[in-house]
């Protein structure tokens, strides 16, 4: 199965940016959460009120964020991501933030995901439509 890529343009917002007029690194993983959710309501039609009816979950257990550049000033960024894996309850999910030409890398990382039940607050293996939401059949 090929993994759908999830990719959106963001703003950078005056808030983001710290003294030095650079968006402060606390916001990256904000922009990738943010650019996931965006492209799956642009693009799949899904929204968070679809999966709590459905009873899911996601919740961010680990992130790890190698800062390559600065982001400055305001404009847009890209961040790009996709699930590579997974296993059982957890979604392994790599990602990119991209200067708005996509030119310069400011960050990658991997982030993985819990995928829980709302009912009981306990990890739940993935169904197969939570695998339809990141994989393309072929």
């Amino acid at each position: 199965m090929k993994p759908i890529v999830y990719k959106a343009t963001l703003p950078i917002r005056f808030s983001d940016l710290d003294p030095y007029g650079h968006v402060n690194s606390t916001h990256y993983l904000d922009y990738v959460i943010s650019a996931r959710w965006q492209f799956a309501k642009e693009s799949l039609n899904g929204t968070d009120k679809s999966l709590i009816e459905k009873g899911v979950g996601f919740y961010l257990a680990q992130a790890q964020m190698a800062f390559k550049r600065p982001i400055a000033g305001s404009g847009a960024i890209v961040a790009t991501s996709h699930v590579k894996e997974i296993a059982d309850a957890r979604l392994f999910v790599p990602f990119e933030i991209r200067s708005a030409d996509e030119k310069t890398l400011h960050s990658d990382g991997l982030l993985e995901f819990l995928v829980v039940d709302l009912s009981t607050n306990k990890p739940l293996s993935c169904p197969p439509w939570v695998h339809a939401l990141f994989f393309e059949e072929g």
